[in-house]
């Protein structure tokens, strides 16, 4: 058994079970992209520290008009000799980036990028995982209703709520998954 394997059979015996439902869930087949987003190229960026990860989380423009696109960009940086697993990897607890349902715009699905392999080096295991900074996007389509346009038109900001689920492990444990808030402030133009 993999010491990743006993880990996660060891969480399942004390009882850890926090994370079966977002593993259970079915979801469609995740985006790949190749480019990465520069932190320069990240507007309105908020820095969130997490146990075994911090995130730059912003958008692809300062400011957007009712009807318009704006990126959502999440720059994810594990901390040092640890991995979080990508989209794809079987039995184990993959990345996922959610935004909160809102009247206010239409999101797209999220956009991962190609993984590194990893091999456990005791089972020479290939795992699909991302151990160096990475960047994750997501388009929004900014409704174009009238109260809509009456926000523009008053210079308001549009709160965008989502997290960032994952799980980290080292080279020899794997620590339980967490689920860190994320929130977008997107500036709104006529």
């Amino acid at each position: 058994m993999t010491r990743h394997l006993a880990a996660a059979v060891f969480l399942v015996l004390i009882g850890f079970t926090g994370a079966s439902n977002a593993v259970a869930q079915s979801k469609p087949a995740p985006k790949t992209a190749v480019a990465e987003a520069p932190p320069a190229a990240i507007k309105n960026g908020v820095t969130v520290r997490a146990k075994y990860l911090s995130l730059l989380a912003g958008t692809s423009a300062a400011q957007v008009s009712p009807g318009g696109r704006v990126t959502l960009l999440v720059q994810v940086a594990p901390h040092p000799k640890m991995h979080v697993y990508a989209p794809g990897q079987a039995g184990y607890v993959a990345v996922d980036l959610s935004v909160a349902p809102d009247e206010a715009f239409t999101a797209g699905r999220p956009v991962y990028p190609p993984s590194q392999s990893f091999v456990f080096a005791p089972t020479a295991e290939t795992l699909k995982v991302y151990s160096k900074p990475f960047v994750l996007r997501q388009d929004l389509v900014i409704g174009s209703s009238a109260a809509m346009k009456r926000r523009a038109a008053a210079g308001d900001a549009l709160t965008v709520a989502g997290s960032f689920h994952y799980q980290a492990c080292d080279d020899a444990v794997c620590y339980r998954p967490e689920t860190v808030p994320v929130n977008w402030k997107i500036k709104l133009k006529p």
